[in-house]
């Protein structure tokens, strides 16, 4: 298994030590999913202007969100590596939401970072059974990863 991760920011300021724990986090998370095949996704951390602009445009929501997924999965027949696509999460809101749950801000920026990679993975919660299978891989991830019974906030 090897995934590639890249970690961009996008009107907020840059914390090395941010994305050092996301991409940490998301090849350990693949490493729990025994996944073998080769992927690449791209991280933008950014502010609460950007992620509300394209919550109102994909979701039809006017507010700003914590972590919003854009799934590609495209294959590059050269290469045999599969873009996964986007994951932009808030860095202002995964701050007030770590305050509000009372953990750091890096676990909360895990927390965001693997439900974003799950949603590119293919999994969902629009409904019940599908929220308690997420919940429940999410859950086994963050564990493992020393995050243990995280309080999930935001629009779940």
């Amino acid at each position: 298994m090897a995934i590639r991760v890249s970690v961009e920011y996008l009107n907020t300021q840059k914390n090395i030590d941010d994305g050092k724990v996301i991409k940490n986090a998301i090849r350990k998370a693949f490493k729990i999913l025994d996944n073998s095949n080769q992927y690449e996704l791209a991280l933008i951390l950014c502010d609460k202007d950007y992620i509300h602009s394209l919550n109102q445009l994909y979701r039809s929501i006017d507010a700003p969100t914590d972590v919003l997924s854009f799934k590609a999965n495209e294959l590059d027949p050269e290469t045999g590596v599969t873009y996964l696509g986007d994951i932009i999460i808030s860095h202002p809101v995964a701050y007030a939401q770590a305050i509000q749950a009372g953990h750091s801000t890096q676990d909360e920026l895990v927390i965001l970072s693997i439900h974003g990679l799950l949603h590119l993975l293919g999994y969902d919660h629009s409904s019940p059974d599908e929220k308690v299978a997420m919940w429940s891989v999410q859950s086994k991830i963050l564990e493992k990863l020393g995050i243990k019974d995280p309080v999930l906030t935001g629009d779940e």
